[in-house]
């Protein structure tokens, strides 16, 4: 292994070099011409990187990290962090190349200042850098300038310009492009970010030097720090997008090490010089292009190097070695992954398995080799796409709180408006009363002649007692509006139980350690939705209904090339991945109806308020008129009206304590009862996506096996919402006869006895039911091993949805129902009355 490490410096160099010149030779202009940076390098960063040519350019565009004595333009593939060059260099290396300085940097200071500067400072300052100084520095004489430099704001700017080209030297280990793509505040961020393992790297290598191996440690963290940064994963994810599609998915994976040194135009370049669709064909016109021809005999020269060193001690033991089938391995690695990457894990096997350092015979080789590989599943270069179950747990638990969060506002704003339009239409009423029955003797006059004194007394009294009569009313409403806004939302919002049963069940081990181990294989299926959600990169309207969400990301997923070609129904696949997303649309439907529930319950609660109390209010407001009738005012219209308001306090006050006690309860249930329903949900999600991948899928399981599941989750919704809200009605109607009415509570003994055991049994049906099909799906109804047949989907879905009903029916819960609702409960009495 340390052979292998050793060797990278010299190689990687020698790859750089000599690819460089076989590209200036056999290249036309659009392939060579300097290759400049993407069009989407930021302006910023001046002169286009020369990290993106077709290899980099021996000009100082990346200088190697620690070890490598090489010219600064070895940004590609700089030296491995763990020994990459350890002194003195391995038998038969090559002597460090001297020092080299782009002309950008001869520019401002003469050869022999920059050799009085530190390696650590001029080897990371890339050509536009220099530039940069050269433009805040335009003195004419050397002492000018480093004075200059010295100032406040040169010193100022040489430093973020040197934090740059390390951050950037960081990044080129996973692609060459990526530094040009963020932008010099992106570097910034970057550096802040990881300023503790920059320090101590920084501080070795000013008292030591690149070189020294004690610096490889805090090179390492300050490596891993950059380059398995989230916001960098994004933008590499995003390259290899464009790679892929410029170069071809087929193609790329073996060849991604390769093109990890080339930016996207020469890519372009070279894919349509060979545009074969055989992949075959197409490898053996790539292996024919000089560019590629020259990287990869560098490679192979490296490869051959690296099994040459294993193979003196293989055979120095007194073993023999396939040295040709070893080499072919060893090119493999660095054809598909960055060299970096390779060093890195050879470095990290080694810590691990400290028996590999001396390869005694092949079989440590193997293990070596098998470690590397392995190791790149795991590694943030070789697979940004991986996320760890930590990782994986932690955005799931920001995920759970950012979408619950953004429901519960959204829910409790739109019960806010809908109480607000009430609360408008009770002024609106209490305004108009007041003004109406104070205008009523102009109206009453000629219908009583000689009473208009009367009139108007017995009308401002009669508005006076309206208007106080609606406020006072529309407090006690306020309040039970309140209480079950606050704990209606939290318990019965059927949205927030169903996004906390999606996270609920994708928090669970069995699904973490699925998702974290499918990402090593690069099916990105959670890591680019959870990562939308944690940055809030999505629509909020998407991303609340998260199980949908994700099912959609699913169905893209389906429609990727890489996964598309390896399809069984490749024709077929395209339209049932849309069919895929057409079920989760419905569920957003049904979801959009569920966030309205509790907006209902608040109406409901203003219509078992408003509406008794209307013969109330007419009696009010007819005073004036009975008064003049009969000659003489009446004493009791205000006293009675008062009575009715204390009346309805002391009703309000038991009605609001139901309300804390059941909401809780219900919200108990339902969250229990909702997580089986989203847990068979989410997994026919991903064996439907299994299923339409790898069998002779048909469009018509998938409907069925997914849409019953949706249904049945809306079916069980609606038993609890129409528990709470039988009961509730039934209740409000029973306490206003009671403190109204003059009843007595033995009245309805019935109802507080048989009506809660009623609703208590329509709450627990759907729970134990659900628990018994979590039970069937895991055991007797289990879905074989294997690719998912049209038996596996159906199977559970069909048999729950047509057992629920049934089952619910035979169980008595609709009777449960009804008796509540139809629990005989007189008439309320009014004023009027």
């Amino acid at each position: 292994m340390r052979t292998l490490r050793g060797l990278l410096a010299i190689g990687i160099c020698a790859l750089v070099v000599a690819a460089t010149a076989a590209s200036a030779r056999a290249q036309d202009d659009d392939v060579v011409d300097d290759q400049a940076a993407p069009d989407e390098a930021p302006a910023d960063l001046g002169a286009p990187a020369p990290e993106g040519e077709p290899p980099p350019a021996p000009d100082g565009d990346q200088p190697p990290t620690d070890g490598d004595q090489a010219p600064p333009t070895d940004g590609d593939q700089a030296p491995p962090p763990d020994g990459d060059q350890p002194p003195p260099p391995p038998d038969g290396a090559a002597a460090p190349a001297a020092e080299e300085y782009p002309p950008e940097a001869l520019a401002l200071l003469p050869r022999e200042l920059l050799e009085q500067l530190p390696a650590a400072v001029t080897r990371f300052l890339r050509p536009e850098y220099w530039t940069q100084l050269k433009q805040a520095c335009p003195q004419p004489t050397p002492d000018e300038v480093l004075a200059c430099l010295q100032a406040p704001e040169g010193s100022a700017l040489f430093e973020t310009l040197h934090a740059r080209g390390v951050v950037a030297s960081m990044l080129e280990r996973m692609d060459v492009m990526l530094p040009t793509v963020l932008s010099g505040e992106d570097l910034d961020t970057l550096g802040a970010l990881c300023d503790e393992p920059g320090e101590a790297w920084g501080n070795c290598v000013f008292e030591k030097s690149l070189e020294d191996p004690a610096c490889e440690a805090p090179e390492e963290a300050l490596a891993q720090c950059v380059v398995s940064n989230d916001d960098v994963t994004e933008v590499y994810l995003e390259i290899a997008d464009q790679k892929k599609a410029a170069f071809g998915d087929e193609l790329y994976v073996g060849f991604a090490g390769l093109l990890a040194v080339l930016d996207l135009d020469t890519i372009k370049a070279v894919r349509a010089a060979c545009p074969q669709t055989d992949a075959d064909e197409a490898v053996d016109c790539l292996l024919a292009n000089e560019l590629v021809k020259a990287i990869v005999t560098v490679y192979a020269e490296l490869a051959q190097a690296v099994v040459a060193e294993a193979e003196k001690e293989i055979v120095a033991a007194g073993n023999t070695i396939d040295a040709a089938a070893y080499t072919e391995q060893v090119l493999l690695l660095f054809l598909s992954l960055p060299s970096h990457t390779v060093g890195s894990l050879a470095s990290e096997c080694e810590k691990l398995h400290p028996e590999l350092a001396t390869v005694t015979d092949t079989t440590v080789l193997d293990r070596g080799l098998a470690c590397i590989t392995e190791a790149a599943d795991t590694d943030p270069i070789a697979n940004p796409a991986y996320i760890s179950k930590e990782r994986l747990r932690e955005w799931l638990g920001i995920a759970r709180t950012k979408v619950i969060g953004q429901i519960r506002a959204k829910e409790e704003a739109a019960q806010g408006k809908a109480f607000d339009r009430i609360v408008i239409v009770l002024v609106v009423l209490g305004g108009l009363g007041f003004v109406g029955v104070m205008l009523m003797p102009v109206f009453l006059g000629r219908r009583y002649p000689g009473q208009s004194g009367l009139l108007w007394k017995s009308s401002a009294v009669a508005a006076m007692t309206f208007a106080v009569t609606v406020a006072l009313l529309g407090g006690a409403l306020l309040a039970v509006r309140t209480v079950q806004g606050k704990v209606g939302t939290d318990s019965t919002s059927p949205k927030m139980r169903v996004a906390e049963g999606a996270f609920s069940v994708l928090a669970r081990t069995e699904y973490i350690e699925l998702f974290s181990e499918v990402s090593r294989e690069r099916l990105d299926l959670i890591k680019k939705p959870l990562r939308a959600v944690v940055k809030a990169t999505a629509n909020p309207e998407e991303f609340a209904v998260f199980a949908a969400y994700l099912a959609t990301h699913w169905a893209d997923l389906l429609d990727e090339p890489e996964l598309r070609n390896a399809a069984r129904n490749a024709k077929k696949l395209k339209g049932q991945a849309e069919s895929f997303k057409a079920v989760f649309k419905f569920y957003k439907k049904v979801d959009w109806v569920m966030g309205l529930v509790p907006i209902v319950l608040a109406l409901l609660a203003v219509v078992l308020y408003v509406i008794p109390l209307k013969d109330t209010l007419v009696d009010i407001a007819s005073a004036p008129a009975r008064a003049a009738k009969a000659g003489a005012a009446e004493g009791g219209t205000t006293a009675k009206a008062m009575r009715l308001v204390w009346a309805e306090v002391k009703a309000t006050l038991p009605f609001i304590g139901l309300i804390l006690v059941l909401l809780p309860v219900t919200g108990i249930f339902l969250s229990r009862a909702v997580e089986p329903l989203l847990e068979l949900l989410i997994s026919g999600a991903l064996r439907t996506f299994e299923y339409l991948w790898m069998a002779d899928a048909s469009t018509a399981v998938l409907y069925l096996s997914l849409g019953t599941t949706i249904l049945l989750l809306v079916v069980c919704l609606a038993v609890y919402i129409l528990a709470v809200a039988f009961f509730l009605g039934t209740a409000r109607k029973a306490l206003r006869a009671v403190f109204h009415g003059g009843k007595g509570f033995g009245e309805f003994r019935g109802l507080w006895t048989w009506g809660v055991a009623s609703t208590l049994w329509a709450l627990v049906l759907p729970f134990a039911f659900l628990l018994g099909i979590r039970f069937l799906a895991s055991g007797p109804l289990a879905a074989g091993e294997g690719v998912p047949t049209s038996g596996d989907m159906l199977t559970v879905p069909l048999v729950a949805f047509v057992a629920f009903p049934v089952l619910f029916w035979a169980a008595r819960g609709w009777r449960a129902l009804m008796y509540v609702k139809k629990y005989p409960v007189p008439k309320n009495p009014t004023a009027a009355a």
